[in-house]
Order: C-alpha cells, then structure tokens, then sequence
C-alpha cells in the first residue's frame, strides 16, 4: 500500500504508472537509511516528546515515477489529472535542533539510491 509498492506492482505488471493526481504533486518522502540513523541518534541522546520524522524535503511524484520508470528499464508515466492533491512536507526543525543536526542532506538521487545521507 505505499507509493513504491503501488508503482514498483504496476510498472512490473502493467509498464505504466498511472496517477491520479497531478505528476508535481509533492510530497515528503525519506529513505530508510536515514530513517534508521536518527531513530539510531534519537536512542542515543535519549529524549522524549512528539517530533516529526521526515526529510523536509517535497519530491514530485512525477519526478520519482520517472526515476523508477528509468531503473526498471522501460515503461510510460500516464496521468489523468491535473489536481493537485495530498501534497506534504512535513518540518523536522524540532527533531533536527534535539540531535543538534543542521540539516539532512536529501535529494532525489539519496531517496532513490537508499544511501545514508543526514549531516551534523
């Protein structure tokens, strides 16, 4: 049921990803390397309260589905809408100021690649 599953299960079954919501709709996506580190440096300083864990970073869906359309080797981007619909970022400035972390160094390439990429 997450985005990947959803586009990773329709481009090996069908070729396409098909949306329907506008392809520059954004959203905040992260991978799962960083995520382990700052759960990793959350145990570490041992504090409590409620924070958002996130990369701050908005994404395009577009720009992700091409991506993966492009490591898969083939496939089309198909989109019946142009709403924009569901967008997020969601501010890790709280979290990031506890670990004492200026800011996590995200891009697409990082979330695609799956590799480490926060920074003190």
């Amino acid at each position: 049921n997450s985005f990947f599953g959803y586009c990773l299960t329709n481009l090996k079954n069908t070729g396409t990803i098909k949306f329907d919501i506008n392809q520059h709709t954004i959203k905040d996506f992260i991978d799962v390397g960083t995520v382990c580190e700052l759960i990793g440096l959350i145990n570490d300083f041992k504090f409590g309260g409620t924070y958002n864990l996130s990369s701050n970073v908005g994404l395009s869906i577009g720009q992700l589905a091409n991506k993966l359309i492009e490591g898969f080797g083939t496939g089309k981007l198909i989109v019946e809408s142009d709403k924009l619909d569901q967008q997020f970022i969601l501010d890790n400035t709280k979290l990031l100021k506890q670990l004492k972390i200026e800011t996590l160094n995200i891009d697409l390439n990082e979330i695609i690649k799956n590799r480490n990429c926060y920074g003190k």
